[in-house]
């Protein structure tokens, strides 16, 4: 049962820690070394280009969405914050971790990952009052490209 419960977790925390991941090569982490330099900032105006594209916004849409998808990455980008020091923790204590930390650690895994997904509930509620609903399905799609074309990039920076 423990290793079902754990399994499980570990498959629900997998797909928030993907991203979560520092860039290698001691490189840190994109928002501790690019700040608000040229990079951030390009890299949030594709964000702004490739949503735009794909929810084809209107300029009255575009001036309620994007106050309303600020305040969504924010809470989103806080709780992968979370999971990633909930992680870095057990990573540096794991070996010294009695079983009832473990199962406390799994939980916390687990409320984070929860509120993860309240989030994402409670700003779907947020852009459909401001977007077609059928804008509001296609934000996932603009999310899947906008992630594809950052990694691409990234792809592409590493091996210059």
């Amino acid at each position: 049962m423990k290793k079902l419960s754990l399994l499980s977790i570990l498959l629900l925390v997998l797909p928030f820690t993907i991203f979560a991941q520092g860039p290698r090569r001691g490189e840190g982490r994109m928002s501790d070394n690019m700040g608000d330099g040229p990079d951030r900032k390009q890299i949030e105006a594709d964000r702004v280009g490739v949503y735009t594209r794909i929810l084809n916004l209107t300029t009255a849409e575009a001036q309620r969405f994007w106050p309303i998808f600020n305040e969504y990455q924010d809470e989103l980008n806080k709780n992968r914050d979370m999971m990633r020091d909930k992680r870095k923790a057990i990573a540096t204590n794991f070996d010294k971790m009695s079983d009832a930390e473990v199962e406390k650690a799994i939980d916390e895994f687990t409320a984070i990952a929860q509120r993860e997904l309240d989030i994402r509930k409670k700003y779907i509620v947020e852009f459909k009052k401001v977007l077609p609903v059928k804008k509001v399905i296609l934000l996932q799609k603009a999310e899947m490209e906008f992630k594809r074309e950052l990694l691409h990039r990234f792809k592409e920076r590493r091996e210059d």
